[in-house]
């Protein structure tokens, strides 16, 4: 069970609160990545509503000039054609399988086998 950190106080009238509190903030975004957890699975943890946490994580990505896009945990992909086969295949279907076989197999062992799949 995670050790519940402690939040930052809500008063907004105490301006020396502030780095304080924006200090908290970063120690809680650093355990919930250290966490292993979701975002809302973390912040439930630790009572505290996601929609706060994220709120405060964009604050601090914006504050050091990361990207404060709310996409996280994606990375592009290229995605290519697949690699052309050289060798050529016989392909049975039978009695609900799917057999795939060597192009240069001797036919009647592929009839032979085809047989034997259909008993």
């Amino acid at each position: 069970m995670l050790q519940r950190p402690a939040l930052p106080s809500e008063p907004h009238h105490n301006p020396k609160a502030k780095p304080r509190r924006h200090a908290q903030w970063l120690e809680i975004i650093a355990q919930c990545k250290s966490s292993g957890l979701t975002e809302q699975a973390f912040c439930d943890s630790i009572g505290v509503k996601v929609e706060t946490f994220r709120k405060h994580r964009y604050q601090a990505n914006k504050a050091s000039g990361k990207k404060t896009s709310g996409r996280t945990g994606f990375k592009a992909v290229k995605i290519t054609k697949p690699a052309a086969v050289d060798q050529a295949v016989i392909v049975l279907h039978t009695s609900g399988c799917r057999v795939v076989l060597p192009g240069d197999m001797d036919i009647s062992r592929v009839v032979e086998l085809d047989n034997a799949l259909e008993r």
